[in-house]
């Protein structure tokens, strides 16, 4: 038997996430739910069986040292379910690692989904020493491009996943540490 790769608990002014486990299924499939919320994401987010299955497998999936899903909450209330972070391999990349976040619709607007992905992108960068990181966007989902280009992201180029078509942002790490010292 494999032993579990344990993710790093990270800490921000306002926030701690910690490894994303059976615990927040619950919450992870609700947050799924809120149309608004899955409004640009191909799936099934009904709350059915397949769905829950699906997000189970997600949060058990073994995806490499120092990758996975973090789920977000703030250090106050460290209960209070706000969403996850996730940092996976790209899928068909032998290097190449993508950053992804979903945030609980109430909490859309406050800088939480830009503060929580800018500790997982200083640990991507300081601690795994990526030398870049990739996000996968729908061209529509205009909240998500701001959040990545305030993390320092740009737009590369179109992408096709499956039948989907996004919208590929870039983060080269020496770009990122540019960005640090100003």
């Amino acid at each position: 038997m494999t032993e579990k790769l344990v993710l790093p608990n990270l800490a921000t002014e306002r926030l701690i996430l910690r490894e994303r486990t059976l615990a927040d299924l619950t919450a992870s499939v609700k947050l799924d739910q809120d149309q608004a919320v899955t409004e640009f994401i191909h799936g099934v987010w009904d709350g059915s069986p397949r769905h829950v299955a699906y997000v189970k497998k997600r949060i058990e999936r073994q995806y490499g040292q120092g990758l996975g899903y973090w789920s977000i909450f703030f250090q106050d209330d460290p209960t209070q379910f706000l969403g996850w972070l996730m940092l996976t391999p790209v899928e068909g990349s032998a290097s190449l690692v993508k950053i992804g976040w979903r945030l609980t619709r109430n909490h859309w607007g406050h800088g939480i989904a830009t503060e929580a992905a800018q500790a997982v992108t200083q640990y991507a960068f300081r601690t795994l020493n990526l030398p870049k990181l990739a996000a996968a966007i729908n061209p529509a989902n205009e909240r998500g491009q701001r959040v990545a280009e305030k993390l320092g992201f740009t737009f590369k180029q179109p992408i096709s996943v499956g039948d989907e078509q996004l919208a590929l942002y870039i983060l080269p790490q020496d770009r990122w540490t540019a960005l640090q010292q100003k």
